[in-house]
């Protein structure tokens, strides 16, 4: 136990925490457009010309993200923190 015997505390929180940040989904797009146009970058430019796909997003579909936090908030509070569909 090094926690306990470096006196750290943890934080008590459920181990299957959700997680309900939308930015989430705008990464999980990022990662396929770059996977898509650069599958193997072998060089800091093709990371960094890969990575720039973050500037491309569809700023509509990062926009029905967050339009839709209420709603999976309150499925979330419905579950009483267990699983949700989100």
């Amino acid at each position: 136990m090094w926690f306990k015997d470096h006196n750290i505390e943890l934080a008590s929180h459920p181990a299957q925490s959700p997680n309900m940040n939308p930015s989430e989904h705008a990464w999980d797009m990022v990662d396929h457009k770059l996977h898509a146009c650069c599958p193997q970058p072998s060089n800091v430019d093709q990371l960094w010309a890969a990575l720039k796909e973050w500037e491309n997003l569809d700023v509509g579909y990062i926009h029905t993200f967050y339009e839709s936090m209420p709603c999976c908030v309150q499925t979330l509070l419905d579950a009483k923190g267990g699983h949700t569909k989100y």
